[in-house]
C-alpha cells in the first residue's frame, strides 16, 4: 500500500492551476510524478513546483495509476495529468483512463514536429526540455528547497545535455553520468510544455494544498 500525503487547505494566495507530469518508468528506470503550479501574479506567470516524487523501482503499473489518482482526489483542484506515453503502449494510458483518469498522452521523438493522432501527442524532445529551460532562464520556474528529491531534480536539471547526430540533424538526449536518470526532469518538462502551450483559464483562487505548499520556493537559476 502507498502512502499518500494528507493535504491542507491554506490562505489564497494567488489565481493558479495545476498540472501533473507523469514519466512512466520500465524495469530499470524509476517512475516520477511532479505537480506544477502557474501562479497569475499580476500580469506575470510564474511556475512553481509544488510536489516531486519518485516512487520505487518495480512499482507496478496498476499501484502507479492507484497512487496518482489518490493524489489528483487529495490535491481537489482541477490538475491536467501529462503522460509519457514514450514504450509503454496504450495499455498504461487506457489503465489510467480506467481508473478514471484523464491523461494526455504524450510520445516522445527526437524529430521536430509536434504531432497529433487517435493515440495521443507526439513531441519532439528538444520542444520539452526548452519549456523548461526557457522558464528557468527567465527565472519563471522555482523549486521549493523542502520539496523531497528536490536536490535530485536541480542536479539532473544541472547535468541534462543534447547532443545533434550531426548526419540526421536530430536531438539525442540522454543521461549525463552512467547510472544516473532524467526521470523527474522530463516529468517537470512534459508538464511545463503543456502549461505554455495549453494554458488553462485561471479561476479565482480557493486555496493552495500544504504538502505542495513553500514560502519561499528555490529559485533554481
Amino acid at each position: 500500500m502507498i502512502a499518500v500525503p494528507e493535504l491542507e487547505k491554506e490562505p489564497e494566495l494567488a489565481h493558479q492551476a495545476f498540472y501533473m507530469g507523469l514519466d512512466l518508468g520500465q524495469a530499470r528506470d524509476y517512475t516520477a510524478i511532479v505537480v506544477v503550479e502557474q501562479l497569475a501574479l499580476g500580469d506575470e506567470n510564474e511556475f512553481h513546483i509544488r510536489y516531486c516524487e519518485r516512487m520505487k523501482l518495480g512499482t507496478s503499473y496498476n499501484e502507479v495509476t492507484h497512487h496518482v489518482r489518490n493524489l489528483l482526489v487529495r490535491i481537489e483542484e482541477s490538475v491536467s495529468l501529462i503522460v509519457d506515453a514514450t514504450g509503454v503502449g496504450r495499455p498504461v494510458i487506457d489503465s489510467l483512463k480506467n481508473d478514471g483518469l484523464t491523461p494526455v498522452p504524450i510520445s516522445v521523438h527526437g524529430g521536430q514536429n509536434v504531432t497529433i493522432d487517435e493515440s495521443g501527442w507526439h513531441v519532439p524532445k528538444r520542444d520539452l526540455v526548452a519549456a523548461a529551460k526557457v522558464l528557468l532562464a527567465k527565472s519563471k520556474l522555482k523549486i521549493g528547497q523542502e520539496i523531497p528529491f528536490a536536490d535530485i531534480l536541480i542536479n539532473e536539471l544541472l547535468n541534462f545535455h543534447v547532443n545533434i547526430n550531426i548526419n540526421t540533424g536530430h536531438d539525442s538526449y540522454e543521461a549525463w553520468r552512467e547510472g544516473d536518470h532524467d526521470d523527474l526532469v522530463f516529468a517537470v518538462a512534459l508538464a511545463c510544455w503543456w502549461a505554455l502551450k495549453h494554458p488553462k483559464k485561471i479561476e479565482e483562487p480557493t486555496y493552495i494544498p500544504k504538502v505542495m505548499y513553500r514560502k519561499n520556493p528555490a529559485k533554481f537559476s
